[in-house]
């Protein structure tokens, strides 16, 4: 009874959200999402590198201060107990009082600006108008910040198309999960770096690794796909900073898809249904 109810409770949401989505949303708020898309695009055909650092959930309760665990069986946000729904790669904690230097680390990421440094943030859609503005607080040039969910929902299929394909023909290095298996992907990697679980704050050293091996091996005008939870900020924003002659890319969660075992989210599995019934794979995020 409770999963049928569940089931009604899913399909009525997602009717509400694709309704709002098609009548109450402007197109010219939600062209944005796939312009944005293409300019990072254009920028990777040309070879011009450039980073992209995604400050999604994750990071806004962090930068938020607000305590975060997500375990087996259930996720904490602050004060609130729910249950899990989360992958063993997504299991992570933020204990503020604890964890200040990490969050510190975040914030100066978020407030780095440098030319082709992109930041992908809250969207009002996702987040709300709240999360948009505390992000946009710390910025100053906002020709530089774009989505968190750029790579995914309704783009994903052009990122897989565009982007994905493309890599073949790229030096990849690979900064993910020490269970993901590259075995299935459809590019190489010339290099993997393996990051466990509660990677922000157990793997931070890994970036002085990552730093040493561009410099020892001179590494020039490769895509790093940096897949590592907000460690992925950090490392992004470090790197750049002083090699800004590669191209860092944080892609988050979508290749999963070619490793079931590392868990899904709804634009990743929708994209295996032939009808396509979650809104997430057809969205436009906007602010």
């Amino acid at each position: 009874m409770f999963i049928f109810i569940k089931k009604i409770y899913t399909s009525l949401r997602n009717v509400l959200l694709i309704i709002n989505y098609l009548l109450f949303v402007s197109k010219k708020r939600k062209k944005k999402f796939t312009e944005d898309f293409y300019l990072l695009l254009n920028k990777f055909y040309n070879s011009e590198n450039f980073a992209y650092s995604r400050f999604s959930d994750g990071e806004l309760f962090i930068l938020q201060n607000k305590k975060l665990i997500i375990s087996d069986e259930y996720w904490i946000l602050g004060e609130k107990l729910t249950l899990s729904t989360f992958s063993q790669a997504d299991k992570k904690e933020f204990i503020p009082e604890r964890d200040f230097f990490y969050r510190a680390k975040l914030l100066e990421s978020l407030i780095y600006e440098k030319k082709n440094y992109f930041k992908g943030i809250s969207c009002t859609c996702c987040n709300g108008k709240n999360a948009v503005a505390l992000m946009k607080s710390y910025c100053k040039n906002f020709d530089l910040l774009t989505f968190c969910n750029l790579l995914q929902n309704g783009n994903y299929k052009l990122f897989l198309d565009l982007f994905v394909k493309k890599f073949a023909d790229k030096e990849i290095v690979l900064i993910a999960n020490k269970n993901f298996n590259i075995d299935f992907l459809p590019f190489k990697i010339k290099k993997k770096f393996n990051v466990g679980y509660n990677c922000f704050i157990n793997d931070y050293n890994l970036i002085d690794i990552i730093s040493e091996y561009i410099k020892n091996n001179k590494i020039s005008n490769h895509i790093f796909l940096v897949c590592a939870s907000s460690l992925s900020n950090l490392i992004i924003h470090q790197l750049f900073d002083k090699y800004d002659n590669n191209t860092y890319l944080d892609i988050g969660s979508t290749l999963n898809i070619f490793d079931k075992n590392m868990g899904s989210r709804f634009y990743i599995s929708d994209h295996f249904n032939e009808e396509h019934t979650s809104p997430d794979s057809y969205k436009k995020c906007y602010w």
